[in-house]
């Protein structure tokens, strides 16, 4: 019988390369560049997953205790060239004067039927270095960081994880202890509503409008927080009264306080009041609070109410808001 054995050995060990032979599979890039002891990005990927949220579609979850301060993860992220923006404006005059075919308005139609969002939804932004965030036109491109980070949650005002952005990598923290079964929600750095509309702080009085469960156990409309656009918008809004007894209302009712009725104040008198009906949804209302601040008038008034958490009575309050969109010497005429 035939000895077949040398033809079939079996290879018990492979030598690692050396390191001059992983110089030379380096097909692109620089073989001597130093990448530093170790390339490895923090993450928590062992006490976070992927769920269906109660929210919307899909959210981050914690499945184990994360602790407050510590990266949930730490991911590169995708810069949009700022023609994509562009892009966006030009297909709806394009739709609008009928120059696009009934199959391509078809396709965009069946992206929306499956119930894809549009990629602005998940955008950030992304401020290249030393360059300024405040101001009229700040420079910034949008941004997608990858990993789990289109899948966050954006929260308008109840959020336990913050972000940031370094040079070539986007960082998700958690902003307190997260139980395990608890949602991972940030701040987009926008308001959004049910329908997909997002709305600039600025421009809806910082207002956090979102939806809680009230105490008959029904989704409702409730200001949950104040936010600022930046720093500098920070550092002026918190002189002012208003402003503080709103902080304080919040604080009082650990973020739960009913929006009533809005009016504007025209040489000391109350008019043009609007009463935000019970079912008015989220949309409409952050659209009425935008048509108030682009009034004329320098001070609005907002009326609210909240139960006291220590008490567990019900506090009603007006509070003087002032319009930055009439003070500011840079609105347009």
């Amino acid at each position: 019988m035939q000895d077949n054995s040398k033809d079939s050995q079996v290879i018990e060990h492979i030598d690692e390369p050396s390191e001059e032979q992983v110089k030379e599979i380096v097909f692109f890039g620089d073989p001597e560049r130093p990448i530093g002891a170790s390339t490895a990005l923090e993450n928590q990927y062992d006490k976070i997953e992927v769920r269906n949220s109660p929210l919307e579609g899909f959210g981050v979850f914690a499945k184990a205790y994360i602790k407050g301060g510590s990266v949930l993860e730490e991911i590169p992220f995708v810069a949009w060239p700022r023609g994509v923006e562009v892009g966006d404006d030009i297909l709806e005059v394009i739709k609008s004067k009928a120059f696009m075919s009934d199959n391509e308005i078809r396709n965009d139609q069946i992206r929306v039927m499956f119930g894809h969002k549009h990629p602005k939804k998940y955008y950030f932004k992304w401020f290249p270095p030393n360059t300024p965030r405040d101001g009229e036109n700040p420079l910034y491109f949008q941004c997608l960081p990858l990993g789990y980070g289109p899948i966050y949650n954006s929260s308008n005002g109840k959020n336990n994880a913050s972000w940031e952005l370094k040079e070539k990598t986007f960082i998700f923290r958690a902003t307190q202890d997260i139980p395990a079964g608890k949602e991972v929600c940030t701040f987009y750095g926008y308001f959004c509503s049910e329908n997909d509309d997002t709305w600039k702080t600025p421009d809806v009085f910082g207002l956090a409008m979102e939806y809680l469960v009230n105490d008959d156990g029904e989704k409702e409309i409730f200001l949950t927080n104040v936010r600022f656009s930046g720093k500098q918008e920070q550092a002026l809004r918190l002189k002012e009264e208003g402003v503080n007894q709103l902080i304080n209302c919040l604080s009082e009712s650990h973020g739960k306080v009913k929006l009533n009725k809005i009016c504007v104040v025209d040489q000391g008198k109350d008019t043009h009041d609007f009463v935000f009906p019970k079912d008015f949804n989220l949309s409409w209302t952050f659209r009425k609070l935008m048509e108030f601040k682009q009034t004329r008038f320098p001070l609005v008034k907002l009326f609210v109410s909240y139960i006291k958490i220590d008490s567990k009575k019900e506090v009603k309050k007006e509070i003087m808001w002032v319009n930055h969109n009439v003070l500011s010497p840079n609105r347009e005429q």
